[in-house]
Parts: structure tokens; C-alpha cells; sequence
């Protein structure tokens, strides 16, 4: 049974392999066909009265990337494909994300078995990819070559600090290094403590302020936002006396840092959450690709780095 099972699978690339050789590129018109087929029998499964009607012309291709896998010495030719669908009397758009072959007829899954990753994560990555406006953020750290890399987060959440720890560990991969803060109001503190990196980034290295700020910063409790605020500022002026000269004592501090940055963080948050699809801390985009939350092993992937930290003769 094992090798009738074997020849019938192998019979069946071989069809799919000659399939997807007969043509030069997606038959996009097929995809869409099918696409839209597809989502309207899924609604009408759930929803036996709905009124829907949906054809191809409500779908999109918004990124068409071609790759291939090599199964039992077949070179499978498929396609990373993002689309995205506008159905009648809705006004959100939906997105559409798949592996397909040329005849936009059949959808892919093919992972390791012994590792789960999938067969195709590159080309996943290109059709993902986000195109992050270059005045977003704040820039820390820039060299001539690497891999551009983003960080959306709070410098309160431990996940993004340890995310922080881990880029700066592989900065020499690095070209471009940016900070995009997203403060959360039930952290508190951390409005004051973004405002603070901001603008002592014109006084102090933006790697060291960036890292005190992640690593020694106390978010410390207080009876009004106001002292907690000031106490806040009085660590950064006491770690790093040149900002003192810039800032005036904690309570003029606050009233600048408040005047100057209030608005303009939160229009980079709304601009985190709704371009860059980020809803939690940390975001990551390395050369534009996302990845939500702690990941190591994705950003050493990404980046062509080993995963694991070089323990320290303390940590050993």
C-alpha cells in the first residue's frame, strides 16, 4: 500500500509538472474566477439568504511573485500571490494571500516536515512586504550596507526589549535602524519616556538613550501623571547630564517635551496602526518584511544571523 501510495503521489506531480510547464505566467483571469467563486460559496454557507454577487472584477492583484518547489526531482513552478477584494456594498477590503499554480486552479501548502517552515517562505515574504514612509519613525543607528530594519514598540513592553537587545546585538547587519514608538496608555509613562528619546537624540547617542530608556528607565508610580512625568525626565537628566543644558529642570522639560511631541507621537501611533497594520508591540519590518511579536528565529532568518545570543562571562 506504502508504494502504490508513493507512485500515485509521484503520478500526480508528474501531471501537475507538466501542467505547470505548458504555460508562460499565472492565468490571472482563472484566479479570479475561481477566487470569486470561492468567497461567495463561503458566505453563502454561512449565510444561505445573503444577497452577493460576486464576480472577478471585484478582485485585485496587488502582487504576483513567481516561485517553485522541487518534489521527488519535479520543479513544481507556483505563485506567492496578494490580492485583495472589493465585494459589492461593503466598504472594507479584504486581502487574499495564497500558493497557486499556473492555472490558478489549485492552492498550495508544502512545509518541512521536520522543521513546519514552509517550502516557499521567500516568496510569502515578497508578497507581504510593506512599503514604510521614510518619515516615519525615528533613526538610530545607520551604516552604508545591511538590511533596513524597523521597530514598532513601547519602551515598557519586555518583548520589545528584548527585541531591541537583539537587534543591536546584529547592528552590523543593520544599514538603517528605526524606531517607531508606540506607546500604550495602560503603560505608564511611556508617552513621556518616547518624548525624552526624541528629542535628546540631538544631545546623546540615540543607541545609548534608546537603551537606558529599554533597560534602566523605572516607570515609577506617582499620584498624577504630571510627577510621574517629571520623575521620569529627572532619570534621563541624571544619566545623561548633557540634556539638562537643553531641557531646563524636569518640570520645564515636561512642558516642552509635551508641547513639541504630544501630537506629533500620536499621529506616527495612528499611522502604525493603520499603514503598518501594527495593533501590538513589538512590530517588526525587516526590508519591509513583517513580523508580529517576539520572533528570534525569523529575525535571524531574516537578517542571516544565528538566533541564539553570545553569552557573556556573567551570563555564563
Amino acid at each position: 500500500m506504502q508504494n502504490k501510495g508513493k507512485i500515485a503521489l509521484i503520478s500526480v506531480l508528474s501531471v501537475l509538472f507538466t501542467v505547470s510547464c505548458a504555460s508562460a505566467e499565472l492565468n490571472k483571469s482563472a484566479f479570479k474566477k475561481n477566487i470569486a467563486s470561492r468567497v461567495e460559496n463561503a458566505i453563502k454557507k454561512t449565510k444561505p439568504d445573503a444577497q452577493i454577487d460576486i464576480k472577478p472584477r471585484h478582485i485585485e492583484l496587488n502582487r504576483v511573485v513567481p516561485t517553485s518547489v522541487k518534489l521527488d526531482n519535479h520543479q513544481m513552478d507556483l505563485y506567492a500571490v496578494r490580492a485583495s477584494l472589493q465585494a459589492p456594498g461593503r466598504n472594507r477590503q479584504s486581502s487574499i494571500k495564497m500558493i497557486v499554480d499556473q492555472s490558478g486552479e489549485l492552492e498550495f501548502t508544502i512545509k518541512q516536515v521536520t522543521s513546519g517552515g514552509s517550502l516557499m517562505q521567500s516568496a510569502k515574504d515578497q508578497i507581504n512586504k510593506v512599503t514604510i514612509p521614510s518619515e516615519l519613525g525615528q533613526s538610530i543607528y545607520s551604516q552604508g550596507s545591511g538590511h533596513e530594519l524597523v521597530l514598532v514598540s513601547d519602551p515598557f513592553c519586555p518583548y520589545c526589549k528584548k527585541a531591541l537587545d537583539f537587534f543591536l546585538e546584529h547592528k552590523d547587519k543593520i544599514s538603517d535602524f528605526r524606531i517607531v514608538h508606540l506607546p500604550y496608555k495602560h503603560k505608564k509613562g511611556s508617552s513621556v519616556a518616547s518624548w525624552a528619546m526624541m528629542d535628546g537624540a540631538g544631545k546623546v547617542d540615540p543607541v545609548k538613550l534608546v537603551q537606558f530608556a529599554y533597560s534602566e528607565l523605572d516607570p515609577v508610580k506617582a499620584d498624577s501623571a504630571a510627577e510621574r512625568n517629571k520623575n521620569i525626565i529627572k532619570q534621563f537628566i541624571q544619566k545623561f547630564p548633557k540634556l539638562k543644558d537643553k531641557w531646563g529642570d524636569a518640570e520645564q522639560a515636561r512642558y516642552y517635551l509635551k508641547g513639541k511631541y504630544e501630537q506629533k507621537l500620536q499621529t506616527e501611533a495612528r499611522k502604525a496602526k493603520s499603514k503598518l497594520g501594527v495593533q501590538a508591540t513589538p512590530g517588526v519590518f525587516i526590508d519591509g518584511v513583517p513580523v508580529k511579536g517576539w520572533a528570534p528565529k525569523r529575525y535571524a532568518q531574516l537578517l542571516g544571523v544565528s538566533e541564539h545570543k553570545k553569552l557573556s562571562k556573567k551570563e555564563e
